[in-house]
């Protein structure tokens, strides 16, 4: 019965500490929502979606190991283009794997500016591109890009169509 006091003391502490709470959260929310709630509607670039695991799978790809124990990663800086080896594995692991989901697939080593070279395995590196009359669009659904020295590099390039 003496205890009563102390007891509405710290309930009333506790009260005022969960609405400061309260008070701080809701400001924050507040903040956010209108420094990031914008009606800008996204562009194509925006809503392209980056597939995590198709864009890591490279980087395994190039750490791979063939036979003779050579990395793919050294193969790619002495032959600069896909080999047997590179090529067929780069075939197999991508176009079997996410070739379903993907209608335009391209690994392949690229130069200081980009331009992808033709391999035998995967062809041409593809781009986003209009075509037809339903003016099908290709966006990217993963492109993800390995250095092989300072002027070239290793990239994966996989696109979805959409309408």
């Amino acid at each position: 019965m003496f205890n009563r006091r102390a007891q509405i003391g710290e309930t009333m502490t506790w009260i005022v500490a969960t609405v400061i709470i309260v008070v701080v959260l809701g400001m924050t929310i507040f903040i956010a929502s209108a420094s990031f709630g914008n009606d800008k509607k996204p562009d194509i670039q925006e809503v392209s979606k980056t597939d995590i695991i198709a864009s890591k799978s490279l980087f395994s790809f190039v750490l791979t190991k063939d036979s003779s124990g050579e990395i793919i990663y050294e193969q790619l800086k002495e032959d600069k283009n896909l080999n047997n080896f590179s090529g067929d594995l780069a075939e197999r692991i991508f176009n079997d794997f996410y070739g379903e989901e993907y209608n335009q697939i391209w690994v392949g080593s690229t130069d200081e500016f980009g331009f992808g070279k033709e391999n035998i395995y995967l062809g041409k590196k593809p781009s986003i591109t209009l075509e037809g009359k339903d003016s099908t669009l290709h966006i990217p659904g993963a492109f993800e890009s390995v250095n092989i020295d300072e002027k070239r590099s290793t990239e994966l390039v996989l696109l979805r169509r959409i309408k």
